[in-house]
C-alpha cells in the first residue's frame, strides 16, 4: 500500500512540475503578446489586436526536417506502382527511419502528418487524390 501511495506522489510531482512550466511559458507569452501588441498600436493605432484570429502553430516533428516528408511523399509515390495510401506512405516512411511499425502511436502520427502533407500537397496540383477519406489512395498528378 505505502508504495503505491509513494508511487502516487511521485506521479503528482511530475505533473505538477509539467502544470508549472507550462504557466511560466504562458506567462511569457503573454507578455511577449503584449509587447507586440504595443508596437502594432504604435505603427497603425486603427489596428484591432484583439480581433487578430489566432493562427494554429506548427508543431515539428522530429522525424522529419523542413520538407523531408513531402520528399518523402513524391518519392513514395514516384516509386509506387499504382494509387497508394496515406498508410502505406506512412509505414514506409517508419521502415526507412528504423522505427517500430507496430507502435500505435507512432504509426498513428505518421500517418496523420503524412495525410495532411498529401493535403498540402493536393492543393498545390503535386498529387492527385482517389477517393475520400481514411481509404483514399494518391498519385503524382500529370503536370
Amino acid at each position: 500500500m505505502q508504495q503505491v501511495v509513494s508511487q502516487l506522489i511521485a506521479k503528482r510531482a511530475e505533473i505538477a512540475g509539467y502544470v508549472h512550466d507550462l504557466e511560466r511559458r504562458l506567462a511569457q507569452y503573454r507578455a511577449d503578446l503584449a509587447h507586440i501588441d504595443a508596437a502594432i498600436t504604435l505603427f497603425d493605432d486603427s489596428v484591432q489586436v484583439d480581433a487578430i484570429e489566432p493562427r494554429r502553430p506548427i508543431q515539428k516533428s522530429r522525424y522529419f526536417g523542413m520538407g523531408e516528408l513531402s520528399r518523402c511523399c513524391r518519392e513514395a509515390l514516384r516509386d509506387a506502382t499504382g494509387p497508394i495510401s496515406a498508410t502505406d506512405i506512412a509505414v514506409q516512411a517508419l521502415t526507412e527511419r528504423k522505427l517500430d511499425t507496430t507502435d500505435p502511436r507512432l504509426r498513428s502520427d505518421f500517418i496523420l502528418r503524412v495525410a495532411r502533407a498529401l493535403g498540402a500537397m493536393k492543393k498545390q496540383g503535386q498529387v492527385r487524390q482517389i477517393g475520400a477519406g481514411k481509404g483514399s489512395k494518391w498519385v503524382l498528378s500529370d503536370r
